[in-house]
């Protein structure tokens, strides 16, 4: 049913597989009211992926001496993998693996899928409607925030919820 109506209502391609539970979501919702708050963009808002943090420690981190970050780096490898759905320790590797990169490119591999940088697209940029981030600005927690709020919020989260209900509404 979802291949019928919502693809067709979507208007275009999306590659976001939880649209389809959105749709299937939406329409039992409408079956008791006609206003759903979905929490879409909760994250964003408030700072709940894991990338946040990893922002926020990057500076101490950075100022280590280069022995105690070999160190930290040596004793990661010492720990066993979890089978956690995000297990901690990968969000540990992740965060000393790139914790020495600029902001953009650390928050492009921490929030993406995990492959090697030489298949993610290279020339990742801002889009041209928004401000490029500021190099000047210390405060790059807030500037990730806000570009995950004006990109992945815009252009993926809240287009998938919209599609979903705006087709069964």
């Amino acid at each position: 049913e979802w291949a019928v109506h919502g693809l067709r209502a979507s208007g275009e391609p999306l590659g976001d597989p939880a649209a389809i539970p959105a749709w299937y979501l939406a329409r039992a919702a409408r079956e008791h009211g006609s206003v759903v708050l979905s929490g879409e963009g909760a994250d964003e808002l408030f700072g709940g992926y894991p990338t946040y943090p990893g922002h926020a420690a990057a500076p101490m981190y950075q100022v280590l001496p280069a022995s105690l970050r070999r160190s930290i780096a040596g004793a990661l490898d010492l720990v066993p993998p979890s089978s956690g759905r995000v297990p901690f320790e990968y969000l540990l590797r992740r965060f000393v693996a790139l914790a020495d990169r600029p902001w953009t490119e650390r928050h492009r591999a921490w929030f993406g899928t995990g492959l090697p940088a030489t298949i993610l697209q290279p020339d990742w940029r801002v889009p041209a409607d928004l401000a490029p981030p500021d190099p000047d600005d210390p405060d790059v927690l807030r500037q990730a925030m806000l570009l995950d709020y004006e990109t992945e919020l815009r252009e993926r989260l809240l287009v998938k919820v919209d599609r979903a209900t705006m087709r069964v509404a």
